[in-house]
């Protein structure tokens, strides 16, 4: 609760710059329509002068026009400054409450969602901190890759704890802390969900959805072209979650990141490894390496 507090403190302070710019903004645009309207009034009063022929009023006429445009002209634009502010400050309302959902484990409406954004092909894999020191070290060996557990993960009942009363509630539920931050990745927002993975991580390091979030750490990483920070969440989802749901797309990703790096001798170690790691199923992933492998020239020692 302390931490949604603070969120929203947060949050709403980085609105009042935008929302007493708004209001400026109107404030002056109020003012210059009633400068038009005090002006306009003035022409048409010495515009019906019986002497008409009289040169100094026609001059000031003149000049009641030229001041009117500009007026209009800084009316325009501050009615398209203020629209840019009420768009920022829309953006940062959605924002808020998609961040206030993630931390309270709710769902997040649909229409909160921005459209998912187009990947680069090389980050088309779907799903993965502080993984063994020969992955951000400098060299790799064979036993680098092999899991730290072997056993499969199973997913366990959901988490029971005591409040400050002692009562006994519910914890949030992983699926829904997933989904939240899954459309927090596709809405472009990674901060959001970089902390709702790793709630999920903390909270339900043994859940069957922990593969998957470590995975998509990964990701983020990667959208943000922080490879180093990518690895070690590869190799980490490889170590820990080598049977889960994620654990042969994590050692792609892996490889794939050390490619990004141009470390290709260090990809090639992995992407022939991994008919030995995964000799059977994940066909799509299988695909992938094979290409991978094809592309680097990678050959087995």
């Amino acid at each position: 609760m302390k931490r949604i507090l603070y969120y929203t403190i947060a949050l709403s302070s980085l609105l009042l710059p935008y929302t007493s710019h708004a209001a400026t903004l109107e404030q002056e645009l109020a003012n210059l329509r009633e400068d038009v309207k005090v002006l306009q009034r003035q022409m048409y009063r010495e515009n019906t002068k019986t002497t008409s022929a009289n040169g100094e009023v026609q001059g000031k006429i003149s000049e009641y026009d030229e001041v009117i445009r500009k007026l209009n002209g800084r009316m325009d634009e501050l009615e398209h400054m203020l629209k840019e502010n009420n768009e920022k400050i829309e953006k940062y309302n959605r924002d808020m409450e998609i961040r206030l959902k993630i931390l309270e484990g709710r769902p997040i409406p649909s229409n909160l969602s921005a459209p998912a954004p187009n990947l680069p092909a090389t980050y088309d894999a779907p799903v993965a901190k502080n993984a063994a020191s020969s992955v951000a070290g400098d060299k790799i060996s064979g036993n680098d890759l092999a899991p730290l557990d072997k056993a499969p993960v199973s997913a366990t009942p959901v988490a029971v704890i005591a409040n400050t009363n002692g009562n006994i509630i519910n914890a949030n539920n992983p699926q829904t802390m997933y989904d939240n931050a899954l459309k927090a990745y596709n809405s472009g927002l990674y901060d959001e969900a970089e902390l709702g993975f790793e709630d999920i991580l903390k909270q339900f390091p043994q859940h069957g959805l922990a593969s998957n979030a470590q995975y998509w750490l990964g990701e983020i990483y990667l959208k943000q072209n922080d490879y180093n920070k990518a690895k070690i969440a590869f190799k980490e989802g490889y170590d820990k979650y080598k049977n889960g749901n994620k654990g042969a797309d994590s050692l792609y990703r892996l490889a794939v990141t050390f490619e990004l790096l141009n470390d290709n001798q260090r990809a090639c170690l992995i992407l022939t490894s991994f008919d030995d790691e995964y000799p059977s199923g994940h066909v799509e992933v299988r695909a992938k390496v094979i290409s991978e492998r094809q592309k680097l020239k990678c050959k087995r020692n």
